[in-house]
C-alpha cells in the first residue's frame, strides 16, 4: 500500500529513474569490489535496463525528498 506523497519505481520520471539506475550500478559495483567510472555513471541508463530496475525496486516507495 502506497503512503501519502510516495510513488513507485514505475511512476518516476526519466530523470529520477536515471538517478536510481546510477545508484543501483554504484551499489552493484561496490558489492563486487569494483569502482565505478564517470562514464559508467553517465551511461547508467544504457547499462541498466528499465526491467532490471523495476524488478530490483518493486515494492519500494520513493518520495520527492529522495531526489533533492
Amino acid at each position: 500500500m502506497k503512503g501519502a506523497g510516495t510513488v513507485t519505481i514505475k511512476e518516476l520520471n526519466r530523470e529520477q529513474l536515471i538517478q536510481v539506475k546510477q545508484n543501483y550500478l554504484t551499489m552493484k559495483n561496490d558489492a563486487a569490489g569494483e569502482g565505478i567510472s564517470y562514464s559508467e555513471l553517465a551511461e547508467a541508463d544504457l547499462l541498466v535496463t528499465d526491467a532490471e530496475i523495476f524488478e530490483a525496486y518493486k515494492g519500494t516507495e520513493f518520495t520527492t525528498g529522495d531526489f533533492e
